[in-house]
């Protein structure tokens, strides 16, 4: 897991997503155990998360799994230490495939159906639904290739 820092502000407090957050170890005290370090951190602001769903995790069931543990750790972080988090990255390892419009219509259905999901589970925890962004990670699909 690493932390993920962007859009430093003017008052030296730089907004940060923890990510690499493999689908397997979302529930982890691993992972829980990071997050409580970037909180305690005043320089930080803790605002949202990278989840790698990894390849073959795109059935349903895996989907909804990503979801409920997902928002979840979300509303745990937000009940214990009164932080939303509004930025949830849904990574994606790449697939080979040749033609790229597959591809593409192949991640729009991904992130359709995870859309739905995270809607779902948004209501069941009561909790604000974070934006959502697909990414593909392109290092894997590049390191296939060669």
């Amino acid at each position: 897991m690493t932390i993920l820092h962007f859009l430093a502000s003017e008052r030296a407090t730089t907004r940060c997503v923890l990510a690499r957050v493999e689908l397997t170890d979302i529930e982890s005290a691993e992972t829980y155990a990071v997050l409580e370090s970037m909180i305690a951190r005043p320089h930080l602001k803790l605002v949202g998360l990278c989840v790698n769903l990894g390849v073959g995790h795109r059935d349903e069931v895996d989907l909804r799994r990503a979801a409920d543990s997902t928002v979840g750790l979300m509303e745990r972080v937000h009940r214990e230490y009164r932080i939303l988090m509004s930025e949830l990255i849904i990574e994606i390892e790449a697939q080979t495939t040749p033609d790229l419009l597959v591809q593409v219509r192949d991640e729009d259905t991904l992130s359709r159906a995870f859309d739905d999901l995270l809607d779902d589970a948004c209501a069941r925890n009561r909790y604000p639904r974070p934006t959502l962004i697909v990414m593909e990670d392109l290092g894997v699909q590049a390191s296939s290739r060669s």
